[in-house]
């Protein structure tokens, strides 16, 4: 199937984007790496005898902002620039 994009998550609960499924079969003597480079794509996984073209999602970790949190306080005290009105001459 071409165009495919959906979220895929492995056991361990890994989360991968798939791009692109393609079964194995059709492929004779693939090699990954310019496989991955023609898809966009950093990670292939095998099930059964399917191939899965992915992305990884990382895992960031975040810390939620409130309202009295240091940096919305800091971005408060910054002043915004002022604009500045700028009028073209007109000659004759």
């Amino acid at each position: 199937m071409v165009g495919i994009s959906r979220i895929q998550y492995t056991t361990d609960g890994q989360a991968f984007i798939v791009k692109r499924e393609i079964k194995e079969a059709r492929l004779k003597n693939p090699n990954y790496d310019i496989l991955k480079q023609w898809f966009h794509c950093d990670t292939v996984i095998r099930n059964g005898d399917m191939l899965f073209f992915c992305n990884k999602i990382e895992y960031v970790e975040f810390e939620e902002v409130t309202e009295d949190s240091e940096l919305i306080n800091a971005l408060k005290e910054v002043k915004k620039p002022k604009k500045v009105n700028k009028k073209k001459k007109i000659t004759k």
